[in-house]
């Protein structure tokens, strides 16, 4: 008895020791003190320099506007972004409507923003090539080189192949060259002898044109869609504190109402601002992608 009463004993100052233990142990710092940054992610889609300034620019604005501690980071492609999100490194990013649909299916994460780009929440694709290459339409494409932005682009890589396998020359490009975002397609163009013709959202040829006045008569557009592709967008991961979550969204819709803001996001994405939607904003988008057979998966692998 008085054995067993001693294993009691011992268990419980085991258990209340475990007990003491836990209380005394630090607690992990809240999301968005300097301790634990919120991370926002970005993406190359214009000139680095300017993407980088812009997204520093934009980080001093938010802690400004909700008091939380930002950890801004330049990533190098749209799959890093969402393996950052679904990995727990990042709370906030920037991604493109495709990248979003796939991190939506795997992590669920949501909408926060979607990009205002010419008073416009959606946009069209264009297919461009130097002037002096004389391509009247998509025909003479025929056997050409392209320079495509990234595989998971909408404007830059997946519409584009779509729209030249309906016109029937697809299968006879040569080999691309994968550049990275949409203002080294118009710079490769503009350079010349790197690639015959090249994809963007439209007009991303306005992204280099500060440093190259002469780029629209330079490099000319040989075809536009329609506007049916959503633009950009800010997402944050799912789990993210609904107050946080409430904070950031606000901020960044209010982003522009000063010329600081304007300038940090024409700087970082040649944006005008951000509209808050939701997942429904993709219904129709979704039906696009049914009805084209594409494997999101398979792209992003």
């Amino acid at each position: 008895m008085h054995s067993h009463a001693r294993k009691l004993g011992i268990l419980g100052g085991m258990i209340l020791l475990a007990l003491l233990l836990a209380a005394c142990a630090p607690k992990e710092p809240e999301l968005g003190s300097p301790e634990n940054p919120i991370v926002f992610i970005f993406t190359p889609s214009g000139q680095q320099e300017d993407v980088v300034a812009g997204m520093e620019a934009l980080g001093t604005l938010l802690e400004e506007a909700t008091g939380y501690t930002f950890e801004t980071k330049l990533v190098n492609s749209y799959n890093a972004a969402v393996e950052a999100l679904c990995s727990g490194q990042a709370q906030v990013s920037h991604v493109g409507n495709f990248p979003y649909l796939v991190a939506q299916e795997r992590c669920g994460v949501q909408v926060a923003g979607v990009f205002l780009r010419f008073g416009s929440d959606t946009y069209a694709t264009q297919i461009i090539a130097r002037a002096d290459s004389n391509f009247d339409d998509l025909s003479d494409l025929s056997g050409k080189r392209p320079c495509w932005n990234d595989p998971l682009s909408a404007s830059g890589y997946v519409a584009p192949i779509g729209i030249l396998g309906d016109a029937g020359v697809l299968d006879s490009l040569q080999e691309p060259i994968w550049v990275g975002s949409h203002a080294s397609v118009v710079s490769s163009l503009y350079e010349g002898g790197i690639c015959d013709f090249g994809a963007t959202w439209v007009d991303a040829r306005g992204s280099i044109e500060d440093d190259n006045p002469d780029v629209k008569e330079v490099v000319s557009v040989i075809y536009t869609s329609e506007e049916f592709l959503p633009n950009d967008m800010f997402v944050t991961v799912a789990d993210l504190d609904p107050e946080i979550r409430k904070n950031i969204v606000d901020a960044l819709v209010a982003i522009p109402e000063t010329e600081e803001g304007k300038a940090a996001y024409d700087r970082l994405y040649q944006i005008e601002g951000v509209v808050a939607r939701d997942d429904t904003f993709f219904d129709t988008f979704r039906v696009y992608l049914e009805a084209s057979g594409l494997d999101l998966e398979a792209l992003f692998e």
